[in-house]
């Protein structure tokens, strides 16, 4: 299935539990730029420093098999029965047979790098083909916005953490690879990293920020591709290209479905309508498989009380669960209300959801997950969105694995959110409405609508998605989006932009840029949620530096 993001994203389809949403596709010339450029040094630095920890082990590895030889030596080429520096191609390597392998040099023992190398020993020997390693690392992050390494779930059950970030390094390494100086037998790091593509996709999920201009103020999730081509790491005209995504999970509310009979937000009067704004913690993570080839990794966030819940799992291959069908850089999302305290005649429940969004052109593959009959599906940017029509309601505890057979329909309307946010039921109270300080230049918006507008991002709506159960005794629901991204369409739309520039976060770089954000940001504070995932944050080795405990990856 496909579909077609023309010159501007007007609406989107019924999200039966989605809050606030985001649509953002960033343009060159924005004032936006800034915040790819910070989206470009968070994943060049991700992808270097994974690199370049390669390239270290692999070096560590061979003087320590050889450390006679090899230890304080001034030239490898010497030892020739385990370096022959008069051959410097992959196929010359190949054909010497049994016992030698390429891995950027000729090497007479066992070698690889980054799990990598062309061999008749391991029957890799075609030396057109590329080959490709992949790796999955996870981060807990705390409400200092503190990021801790290699988190598990031990580590979730003991900290208080926000949230948790889970990404999928593919590093692809060409066979023209050449990590030696064969004059003078050193090694030389400017070959190895011409030879190199990189592909991360990332998932996140999160309990919200304090303020909008840190991070969306409320449950979030985000799904995020990146890609630096071949020769990015060395040249500076060809730094990092992706998309993100952000999901944001604002307000719930509760109301008497007689008094809204289609929806909430029908009208800009929402007398009886009781808004609660959804914030909280990470409260659970598991890590399943042994290899980052089948990892599975799911999540949990949930709003103070556990009254609504976010339940994501992502994998490293393509999956299947609860009966959906979903490829290596989607993410399938069961999202829980639970147990709603209902008062005088309210009998359903919704959700508030906001959109900003600019012009973006461009193609989008949705995932066929088997359920076409009974989803609804939106693309914008490189990413997609798709949703059950309709939401499981029950008057107990609802799970996935028992959700009962009732359902509540969805129905959806829009309003624009102007300045105050007034006719989207926001108060002088509420975030949109109060001011707030850009931690990065110390700028204070009046409010949310400023916020956007100097990002460069003025149309604005709000979205209300109303489960119409008209029961006061269904007070469980249950909903499973999938998000994701279309990685065809995110590398095709990043590498179609013709300008870049360097990956430094700090220059101005007029009329450059240096990555593409050609996704969409959902959330209640767009570049606040850019701001969170591509902004350095210091880490927080929590273990000391020792291995974390638990089922670390």
């Amino acid at each position: 299935r496909q579909r077609t993001n023309n010159a501007q994203i007007p609406r989107m389809s019924t999200i039966a539990a989605l809050t606030v949403l985001c649509l953002y596709g960033v343009e060159a010339n924005t004032p936006s730029k800034k915040w790819t450029q910070k989206n470009v040094a968070k994943g060049h630095s991700i992808a270097r420093k994974n690199i370049d920890g390669h390239l270290e082990r692999h070096l560590t590895n061979v003087k320590s098999a050889h450390p006679v030889e090899l230890q304080n030596t001034a030239g490898f080429c010497q030892y020739t029965s385990m370096f022959d520096c008069n051959v410097t191609t992959c196929a010359a390597c190949v054909a010497k047979g049994t016992g030698w392998y390429w891995v950027g040099y000729c090497a007479g023992f066992q070698a690889d790098i980054a799990g990598v190398a062309w061999s008749v020993d391991n029957g890799m020997t075609d030396c057109t083909a590329s080959q490709k390693s992949r790796e999955w690392t996870v981060r807990c992050e705390d409400s200092n916005a503190e990021e801790t390494d290699n988190c598990n779930s031990t580590l979730a059950s003991i900290y208080n953490f926000s949230g948790v970030s889970m990404s999928r390094m593919d590093t692809t390494i060409h066979p023209d690879i050449s990590i030696m100086d064969y004059t003078t037998g050193q090694i030389e790091v400017t070959g190895f990293y011409n030879s190199l593509e990189f592909e991360l996709v990332s998932f996140m999920l999160h309990g919200g920020h304090s303020v909008y201009t840190e991070g969306p103020p409320a449950l979030y999730q985000m799904a995020g591709y990146m890609y630096i081509p071949k020769g990015g790491f060395s040249q500076t005209s060809a730094r990092l290209k992706g998309s993100s995504t952000y999901v944001v999970f604002d307000s719930g509310y509760k109301y008497d479905q007689a008094s809204y009979t289609s929806g909430v937000g029908s009208t800009t009067s929402f007398s009886g309508v009781s808004f609660t704004n959804l914030r909280g913690s990470l409260s659970s993570l598991t890590l399943l498989g042994g290899a980052s080839a089948n990892k599975n990794v799911t999540s949990e966030v949930c709003s103070s009380g556990n009254g609504v819940c976010l339940s994501m799992t992502v994998s490293s291959q393509g999956f299947t669960k609860e009966g959906l069908t979903l490829d290596d850089s989607s993410s399938k999302v069961d999202v829980y209300v639970n147990n709603i305290a209902y008062t005088g005649s309210e009998n359903s429940y919704g959700f508030r959801m906001l959109s900003v969004s600019t012009s973006y052109s461009g193609t989008v593959l949705v995932d066929d997950t088997g359920n076409a009959g009974n989803e609804e599906s939106e693309t914008f940017g490189a990413a997609f969105l798709i949703t059950e029509n309709t939401a499981y309601a029950k008057n107990s505890a609802i799970s996935a694995s028992n959700p009962g057979t009732t359902t509540a329909a969805v129905q959806k309307q829009s309003q624009s959110a102007g300045t105050t946010g007034a006719d989207c039921g926001y108060t002088s109270s509420d975030w949109f409405a109060t001011s707030a300080v850009d931690p990065d230049n110390g700028r204070q918006y009046a409010n949310a609508a400023e916020f956007f507008q100097t990002m460069g991002m003025s149309d604005m709506k709000c979205l209300f998605y109303s489960f119409a159960a008209n029961n006061a005794a269904h007070t469980y629901f249950l909903w499973d989006p999938i998000l994701g991204i279309d990685k065809a369409a995110a590398k095709s739309s990043a590498l179609g932009t013709s300008s870049s520039s360097d990956d430094s976060s700090s220059d101005d770089n007029t009329g450059l840029i240096a990555g593409v954000v050609v996704g969409v940001v959902c959330g209640v504070a767009l570049i606040a949620g850019l701001v969170y995932y591509l902004h350095f944050h210091k880490k927080n080795t929590r273990t000391g530096g020792a291995a974390a405990p638990g089922n670390a990856l």
